[in-house]
């Protein structure tokens, strides 16, 4: 446990170091769920029972520390200019497998989506699930 706590305090403190650099934390759960993150006011996090809380200005955001896989910070919302690149089609699905649309890129598609929701970006090499907060 202690060994966690101190990852943990080294990741927050870092957090610090390059979140003026990017807008967006990025946190990726072990089911392809994605959070996106604020950094512009501040993030702030805590830790309890093997849960990670984390609140922006748009509501506060649980974990469970075991289901983490990625946290990075992204100049875009999605944070999915890592997983596509530019230049391909990409096509987005409702969780409910309906197709929103086919998009010249994922900015062009995140700016299109006017709701928070989870969503399924695809393209011929890549498929991630996403939760938008809007």
């Amino acid at each position: 446990m202690n060994k966690l706590i101190i990852f943990l305090a080294m990741c927050l403190s870092s957090l610090f170091a390059v979140a003026s650099d990017y807008p967006y934390l990025i946190v990726r759960q072990a089911n392809g769920a994605e959070t996106t993150l604020e950094v512009g006011e501040g993030i702030e996090f805590s830790v309890t029972d093997g849960t990670l809380s984390a609140a922006d200005r748009n509501g506060t955001f649980t974990f469970l520390i075991a289901d983490l896989t990625d946290m990075y910070f992204s100049s875009d919302r999605s944070g999915l200019t890592a997983v596509f690149a530019d230049g391909h089609p990409v096509d987005v699905y409702a969780i409910d497998g309906t197709h929103i649309g086919r998009f010249v890129s994922v900015a062009d598609a995140c700016a299109s989506l006017t709701g928070g929701g989870v969503y399924v970006f695809k393209n011929k090499c890549n498929s991630v699930k996403v939760k938008l907060n809007k």
